[in-house]
């Protein structure tokens, strides 16, 4: 059974565990093509670290590219979607300290609730996205966000431009 109050870091933690795990993943695996720490994402994943919004947008690109999800902004989405299933059943999140999901079956629980509230999301995208094929020939979500056109790795400074050959 879920305690009255749960971190925020521990539910977000769950949701990427469970996205990056849709993916067929390892976490070795998953951060090598992201570029970041496996201890990182372990440390996110448990709830024992909050994630940065870097760190977030370069998940969510990679589940979009992967496939498991369609566009940036999904896992706000889905978050969401998960803190209100929780307040439904009588749980809030908090940013402090709290009682510990250490316990087993408290995990159990939010993984479960976590799962839920997932595969119904996905569902729904699957759906739209078949239905935006039919209607539009288009997979719904493609081309619908900035963040998708943006480069991955390090970013590398470049130096000075060259000139034209007209020179006057």
């Amino acid at each position: 059974m879920l305690p009255p109050s749960v971190e925020l870091p521990l539910v977000l933690g769950r949701l990427l565990a469970l996205l990056r795990n849709e993916a067929h993943l390892t976490q070795r695996a998953f951060c090598s093509s992201m570029g970041i720490a496996q201890g990182t994402l372990a440390w996110i994943e448990a709830g024992r670290a909050n994630a940065y919004v870097a760190q977030l947008l370069l998940i969510e690109g990679e589940l979009i590219e992967r496939g498991v999800l369609t566009r940036h902004g999904q896992v706000l989405e889905l978050l969401d979607l998960l803190l209100k299933e929780l307040a439904e059943r009588g749980t809030t999140t908090t940013h402090g300290r709290v009682a510990s999901l250490a316990d087993r079956d408290g995990v159990a629980e939010l993984d479960r609730i976590v799962s839920g509230v997932v595969q119904g999301f996905l569902d729904r995208a699957l759906r739209e996205r078949e239905v935006s094929v039919l209607l539009i020939g288009e997979p719904a979500g493609r081309y619908s966000s900035t963040y998708d056109s943006l480069p991955r790795g390090p970013v590398t400074r470049r130096g000075p431009r060259e000139e034209s050959g007209d020179e006057g």
